[in-house]
């Protein structure tokens, strides 16, 4: 590697490091406060706080590596540009391609590291994730619920409370259960409390003056209505072996495990699109490095004075950008609005085109700048009559 790789990225490395400590930071601010609330009020251990932080990392860092690796290539392509490097270099004879192959092995790693994340650790990380939470949720069954805000305790059921009383009381209940779509429950309570079930198990949610609202998708032009003194609600159940019995969602299966999924549910004639979309998206974001090499390396030289902080507008910019893309996309393919391949993938399509783009003005610009540079040197260097 040459002197002038070496040194592009070393710079390049630097600027990544602090831009995933600050990504990964801001983004994981919102956990970090609820995982005190769990420390200080819902008496949860700070071994247990600390293995759920390290859980839920894997998934910030999927996010957080490609915006990290833009906010590199943008920071120091620019200041290379503003103090006059990249001119330098290109009149030397190296081209805007040939100074691209360090934001290029910069891309390259930030991609393998993300996809080791994604498909290997990921699935793994939300599984074991989702298990201690059933297992929290057993022995500290409020620990997940927050005051005014719709969570889902389990796959299926979103649960609202209006008011936690001592943190163990929940008062003005609102929950609704999709678990199985040929009969959804809406259930409004003024009190409940959580309770293990009779065989010590599983968890159960007792409610208390109530009402009950049912209705059947093959019947709806009727429904249902019950009004209640005491409901028991189940919420999770052991497997007799001292576990707990629960669906597997996308997110915790592997590749081969999704593959296998959507192959059994085309047999089934099933809802196959939302494993479909998982699949794809999986092989899809660790390519956004590589995308992100084309737009940071000629944006950063025509960014010249707008320096960090225009390096971190921009990287926040273009990432907010393509991840709204992606959720797009993710809703539409779950719908069967359009395939799921192309959902996943359209995103890196469009702006990899950006891209490569940007690089072809950059290079034009580049070439007119040195050919206007060496028209000047000629100038001066040239004697007068």
């Amino acid at each position: 590697m040459k002197l002038i790789d070496r040194y592009i990225l070393r710079e390049l490395i630097a600027s990544f490091l602090i831009g995933l400590l600050l990504f990964t930071f801001v983004l994981m601010m919102g956990k970090v406060l609820h995982f005190t609330e769990l420390l200080i009020t819902r008496g949860v251990g700070v071994q247990t706080v600390l293995t759920l932080f390290l859980y839920l990392l894997p998934y910030s860092l999927m996010v957080t590596i490609p915006l990290a690796a833009l906010l590199a290539l943008l920071a120091v392509y620019s200041r290379l540009s503003s103090e006059g490097e990249v001119i330098a270099l290109h009149v030397s004879g190296l081209s805007l391609r040939r100074l691209m192959v360090p934001g290029l092995i910069l891309g390259v790693a930030a991609y393998l590291i993300t996809s080791v994340i994604t498909l290997a650790i990921l699935p793994k990380s939300n599984r074991a994730f989702k298990e201690l939470v059933f297992r929290l949720a057993r022995s500290h069954a409020t620990f997940a619920l927050q005051e005014g805000v719709f969570t889902t305790p389990v796959d299926g059921v979103i649960l609202y409370v209006e008011q936690l009383e001592g943190g163990s009381t929940l008062k003005g209940i609102l929950l609704m259960d999709g678990r199985d779509p040929k009969a959804e429950r809406v259930v409004i309570a003024q009190q409940g409390a959580f309770l293990p079930s009779p065989d010590g198990q599983g968890l159960t949610l007792r409610l208390s003056n109530g009402t009950l609202h049912l209705s059947t998708p093959d019947q709806s032009d009727r429904y249902r209505l019950a009004h209640f003194d005491s409901l028991d609600f189940s919420l999770l159940k052991g497997n007799g072996a001292g576990g707990l019995n629960r669906t597997r969602g996308d997110q915790e299966m592997t590749l081969g495990e999704l593959r296998a999924r959507i192959s059994r549910l085309k047999v089934e004639r099933g809802n196959f699109r939302p494993f479909q979309v998982e699949f794809h998206r999986r092989l899809a974001i660790p390519f956004t490095s590589l995308v992100f090499v084309l737009i940071g390396v000629p944006l950063g030289i025509r960014l010249k004075k707008g320096g960090r902080g225009g390096s971190l507008a921009l990287s926040l910019g273009f990432a907010l950008f393509y991840y709204i893309l992606i959720v797009a996309g993710e809703d539409l393919g779950d719908r069967g609005k359009i395939p799921p391949a192309v959902a996943m993938w359209t995103p890196n399509l469009f702006l990899g085109l950006l891209g490569v783009c940007l690089v072809l003005v950059e290079e034009q610009a580049l070439m007119f700048k040195t050919g206007l540079f060496r028209w000047r040197k000629l100038q001066i260097s040239t004697p007068k009559p």
